[in-house]
């Protein structure tokens, strides 16, 4: 049971990764990360623009179908696509189960819904966490620039993470529980400049002259 219920856990998780290939494919910096326009629309080959068909929609599987390549013109399909669905897939499972074997719980109560209702909130906090570093990372590889949307989801599920655990979890030398105002502390220290690549080129903030110091 366990394990059935696992592997539907994972195949949901790819099925979010094959979302959020499109959510990081159409992202462009001057617009917002959630614009609803750029991100509707049928999936097509990037190569030959034909629209794909459902089974090859099918999330990571696909692409092993495929061997990397479109049904049509034959052009190689970017290993961006299956790497995010199965990292997205494997932080669906791996994280629920980590979480199980830190606080010592059983899998069988876990996928049998038999533990309290914060042990699953928590679970999905942090998996929200882990999908919204793989898109950050996929994103800041590619346009050197990581969205203001994601750093707020991140520091939303991080104080909702913390206020679950103070208010459910009793503190014992072998567990540390993080304050929610621990949490906002280390947000309010975030500054842009943390989030700047070195191998990136600086950001131009305005095309203005500034005009030279007169001579002394």
């Amino acid at each position: 049971m366990a394990a059935f219920s696992g592997f539907l856990l994972f195949i949901f998780g790819t099925a979010i990764g094959s979302f959020l290939n499109v959510l990081i494919l159409r992202y462009k910096p001057e617009r917002p990360l959630f614009d609803w326009r750029a991100l509707s629309g049928r999936s097509h080959c990037p190569a030959c623009g034909r629209t794909l068909s459902p089974a090859e929609l099918i999330p990571f599987f696909s692409f092993l179908f495929l061997r990397g390549k479109c049904g049509s013109c034959r052009a190689r399909i970017s290993l961006q696509y299956p790497l995010v669905e199965l990292l997205t897939g494997l932080a669906f499972l791996g994280v629920p189960l980590f979480l199980n074997n830190f606080y010592g719980v059983s899998q069988e109560l876990f996928f049998s819904f038999a533990l309290a209702p914060w042990h699953y909130f928590l679970a999905g906090l942090w998996v929200f966490a882990f999908v919204c570093f793989i898109a950050i990372t996929a994103i800041d590889l590619k346009h050197c620039i990581i969205p203001d949307e994601l750093v707020v989801m991140v520091g939303v599920a991080g104080a909702l993470a913390a206020w679950t655990l103070s208010a459910n979890v009793a503190a014992s030398p072998a567990m540390i529980t993080i304050r929610a105002s621990d949490v906002a502390t280390a947000i309010a220290r975030i500054t842009p400049s943390t989030f700047t690549s070195p191998s990136c080129p600086p950001r131009i903030t305005s095309r203005r002259a500034v005009p030279a110091a007169a001579p002394a």
